[in-house]
């Protein structure tokens, strides 16, 4: 069976003779180590914090291009401008936790 990932990392289309289905992204990337698949992908903030977390950095090669770009959105109730208000505040001020947090997890502030 043939499983088709389109644009991987500017490749074009890449063909997987065999997929293996991870239950865990640590799993996943266990797997890699060990030879067991030549790639896999991952979220941006898993990836980054595991190869920290595991001290993985001269073991693994992440590229520059991601695969797939997403943004997530807050949802507000529309009775809840307070709310709306505050995260609105924090995520466009230049506060020091919030960019903290955002350095952690490996997102760039737009």
């Amino acid at each position: 069976m043939l499983f088709k990932y389109t644009a991987v990392n500017g490749l074009g289309i890449v063909i997987i003779r065999k997929r293996i289905d991870g239950d865990h992204e640590r799993n996943n990337l266990k797997i890699l180590l060990r030879g067991r698949v030549d790639f896999t992908l991952l979220p941006t903030s898993t990836i980054n914090y595991l190869v920290k977390e595991l001290s993985l950095h001269d073991q693994v090669y992440l590229a520059p291009k991601k695969h797939t770009t997403f943004h997530r959105m807050f949802l507000i109730p529309k009775n809840r401008k307070d709310i709306e208000e505050f995260l609105t505040r924090i995520a466009f001020s230049n506060n020091y936790k919030w960019n903290e947090i955002i350095k952690k997890y490996g997102f760039a502030k737009n």
